[in-house]
């Protein structure tokens, strides 16, 4: 069977036994039974499978029973427990993924992300097919920092990298069952069976299913929200026709129906008194979110005398869907939501050779090229009436009292917004509107507008990674990627029928070229012979990544390292916004100090990292509000800034007395505009604001995370494991915020501060409500997670069976401003932002498990 050998001359080990050795780290890790020392930790943070020890990065990795102690069903649900990171909880179609404070939050196809996924080294480009279920995971690895020479596309950030159990050569498998509360229902299992004396195949199944903790009291949508229905099945088949050379074809199939997310109003409907952690909504609307996902991937792996030869050839498809309410209630006049479906299919392929040598000189070079063809169709949906009232109170900022039916009168005696004359219509390949007047549209059903994106993108690298051991403690490593990216990126908006434009305002009128007709700023078409069709761009970049690394042992347990690394992410397009120009590449220059150590005759470990970073352009989706939009209506728009920053990251793992394991991990980060100017719209008036310094953070500034576990051996070989696993994370100050104030009439009045020129001040606070005082915005509070875990082995190995408390204090998580009904379509006539959804609350359950 073919042997990989691990990089440099420290450890040299066949493929057996990096499978048998346990994988342990830095948080809620299990010492080896009954052992005072920490097992070694194996990564392939380099593309090569080395010791954890030995590994120039800022690595944090979860074995796989790491993953069983925290309950982890996926990758959010270990992100809370690496220092510098957050990985959303909240969404599986449009997760966000954040690594030393940076990460990219958007739904649209047009950009690329930050941090770069990576499933049995197979680049996940699509934040949508990124967050699956964890079947028969045996580690994850988190590297924080631009990995922009060994994974390259997209890694500017950090990198997430899956690695899935290979099949084989012995019969084995298990199940298990989990209930719990919210009538909380799992089953899951593996079965792996040789089929030949060199052919494997190892097979994981996953059902899962959940009650929301969230209910529903209004007139649609589902009974709950919030909850859990998802299936999934992985498969690979490993075939050796010699011993030199590994084969192993991996297929996966993922299929989730999990319901939106619940929205609620702070100022109408059902709550609690506390606003954001609520425990009801009134919805009214049906309200969805799905996503079907298929992959298929061939490894290749032939051992030479003194090199590996590499090749991954992967292909992977999704669609998703989702439909989510906006307003926060169930009052008519406000109904608002929007919808997303997305269809993608990418191609990937790596050709790599890696060195297997114990001599001086080690290295890896490697090619890559991915194909992506993405899809998307984004649509906002009204009440007739909800829509009238948008028209008015953000379009004409007037009260929509006393003018039903007005407002589409108005809009009709305008035929079409990009009309060349109110009544010539020739040329253009429009459709009449169905409603004569006001009072007509008015007794529609409902008010939809869409707008479609496609997206062709190609990426192509080449790479090289050498590391030359100067002497027997000393190494010094040189790396350097070349990309280049195209994109072919189309756009298309076509009005409704009612033939109003609203949040998608610009029509796609394309002249004989091709080009928008539509002139920036006006209504005119030039010229007038305009067809209605996709609106095109292309744009290609290319950029080169080094890396060095000097690492230095100044004993056999104490590593040293000093790195400078450079990432790289393509440009791209803002998805909802016909005319809005590509935006330029994000580029991240990064010096990393850290160090490796062991201690107390390897039953103490404590790693650690301090690094400083440089952002040009970094791509950042801004919200645009009020006069600083087209019409009133809030859109998103890429905007490239630059960014500042330093931090760092420490972790440990001790084991004081044989059986207990106390692990910690804590980081830091301090970051701030170096340049960013942006829009706000200060009681009316679009104004352009410079906050140049001011601080720059995705997560907070500071986060820990504690873990405890306990084995207790008993005389018939049984183990009582006991775990705990707490995190928290520090309160984010604010510089903009909205207040709500019960007014004595028991009306709601909504008021927005922001700090400009560094003095806070009032914004805006609505039509006749009188001045509020504020002083600051609150921070945005701490947060804390706290999990449970109490397991059962029997002696024999046979069988096991664990409790567990998720969420033990029961905290909900960020508490979005309080605001009114609305959503983006806000006013400041009457509505505020609404209330967003909150984190899962106190979840606890059984498990049985049985392996065979």
């Amino acid at each position: 069977m073919i042997k990989h050998s691990f990089r440099g001359s420290r450890v040299v080990n066949s493929a057996a036994s990096v499978l048998a050795t346990a994988v342990t780290l830095a948080l809620t890790s299990t010492a080896a039974q009954a052992q005072n020392t920490i097992e070694e930790i194996i990564v392939t943070a380099q593309k090569q499978m080395e010791t954890l020890q030995d590994v120039p990065i800022a690595v944090t990795a979860f074995s796989e029973r790491d993953l069983n102690n925290l309950v982890a069903q996926d990758i959010a649900d270990v992100g809370e427990f690496a220092p510098n990171v957050d990985l959303s909880r909240n969404s599986t179609n449009q997760p966000s993924y954040t690594i030393r404070g940076i990460g990219t939050r958007d739904f649209g196809v047009g950009a690329d992300p930050a941090v770069g996924v990576y499933i049995d080294g197979v680049y996940i480009g699509r934040a949508g097919a990124s967050k699956v279920a964890f079947n028969d995971i045996q580690r994850v690895e988190i590297l924080n920092g631009p990995q922009g020479t060994l994974f390259g596309r997209n890694a500017a950030a950090g990198a997430v990298q899956y690695i899935t159990n290979k099949p084989i050569a012995e019969e084995q498998g298990w199940v298990k069952a989990t209930l719990g509360n919210y009538d909380k229902r799992k089953l899951e299992g593996v079965y792996n069976i040789p089929l030949a004396d060199n052919l494997y195949l190892r097979t994981g199944a996953l059902w899962n299913e959940r009650d929301g903790d969230v209910d529903n009291v209004g007139p649609a949508g589902p009974d709950t929200f919030n909850g859990e229905d998802n299936w999934s099945i992985t498969s690979s088949l490993a075939w050796y026709p010699k011993d030199e050379l590994e084969i192993i074809a991996r297929f996966e199939y993922d299929e989730l129906d999990t319901g939106a997310r619940a929205q609620n109003s702070a100022t109408v409907g059902p709550r609690d008194g506390k606003r954001s952690d609520f425990d009801k909504v009134a919805s009214d609307d049906d309200t969805y979110q799905t996503r079907e996902l298929f992959g298929a991937s061939v490894h290749i792996s032939w051992e030479f005398e003194e090199y590996v030869l590499t090749s991954i050839t992967a292909y992977r498809e999704f669609e998703s869907a989702y439909r989510e309410e906006r307003d926060g209630s169930a009052d008519p006049l406000y109904k608002f939501s929007d919808e997303n479906f997305e269809d993608n299919a990418s191609w990937n392929q790596e050709l790599r050779i890696n060195t297997t040598t114990d001599g001086p000189l080690n290295f890896t070079v490697g090619v890559n090229y991915s194909y992506e063809d993405a899809e998307q169709t984004s649509s906002i949906f009204f009440s007739p009436t909800s829509f009238e009232k948008a028209l008015w109170e953000t379009v004409l900022g007037s009260p929509y009292a006393g003018n039903e039916g007005v407002g589409y009168d108005l809009a009709f005696s305008i035929p079409y917004i990009l009309a060349p004359g109110p009544n010539d219509l020739s040329g253009y390949a429009q459709f009449d509107r169905i409603y004569a007047s006001g009072a007509e549209a008015l007794m529609a059903d409902e008010f939809k507008e869409s707008f479609k994106v496609r997206g062709k993108y190609k990426s192509y690298a080449a790479f090289a990674d050498a590391t030359y051991a100067a002497t027997e403690d000393l190494d010094v490593t040189l790396g350097v990627r070349w990309t280049r990216d195209e994109k072919d990126f189309s756009r298309f908006s076509q009005f409704n029928d009612f033939g109003i434009g609203f949040g998608f305002p610009v029509q796609s009128i394309l002249d004989a070229s091709g080009n928008l007709s539509r002139e920036a700023g006006t209504n005119a078409i030039d010229p007038f012979n305009g067809t209605l069709g996709w609106y095109d761009q292309s744009e290609a970049w290319e950029e080169v990544t080094p890396r060095a690394v000097v690492d230095y042992r100044i004993t056999e347990d104490i590593l040293t390292y000093l790195s400078y690394s450079e990432g790289y992410k393509a440009g791209g397009f803002n998805s909802v916004n016909m005319e809005a120009d590509s935006f330029d590449p994000e580029n991240v220059k990064n010096l990393e100090l850290g160090f490796k150590t062991s201690w107390l005759d390897y039953s103490l470990r404590v790693n650690g990292a301090i690094f400083l970073y440089e952002y040009e352009n970094l791509q950042k989706l801004e919200e645009k509000t009020g006069a600083c939009t087209a019409n009133g209506v809030t859109t998103y728009e890429f905007d490239t800034f630059d960014v500042e920053g330093e931090g760092f990251e420490l972790s440990a793992i001790w084991i004081p007395v044989s059986g207990l394991t106390l692990s910690f991990n804590t980081g830091n980060l301090d970051a701030e505009y170096t340049r960013r100017i942006i829009e706000k719209d200060i009681s009316g008036s679009c104004t352009d604001i410079d906050e140049k310094g001011e601080s720059f953070s995705e997560t907070p500034d500071l986060n820990y995370s504690l873990g405890i576990n306990y084995a207790y051996f008993m005389d018939s070989g049984a183990e009582l494991n006991f775990n705990a696993a707490y995190n928290y994370k520090d309160s984010v100050s604010r510089e903009s915020c909205k207040f709500v104030e019960e007014n004595t009439d028991g009306s709601v009045s909504v008021y927005g501060f922001d700090t400009i020129d560094g003095v806070f001040q009032q914004i805006n606070g609505g039509a006749g409500q009188p001045d509020f005082v504020a002083s600051s915005c609150p921070d945005q509070p701490e947060r804390q997670l706290l999990n449970l875990k109490v397991t059962y082995m029997d002696g024999s190995g046979d069988w096991e069976v664990a409790t567990y408390v998720l969420n033990a204090t029961d905290e909900h998580g960020d508490v979005m401003d309080p605001g009114g009904l609305g959503g983006s379509l806000s006013s400041s006539i009457t509505d505020g932002s609404p209330t967003y959804t909150r984190d899962n609350p106190r979840l606890y359950g059984v498990e049985f498990k049985y392996n065979f």
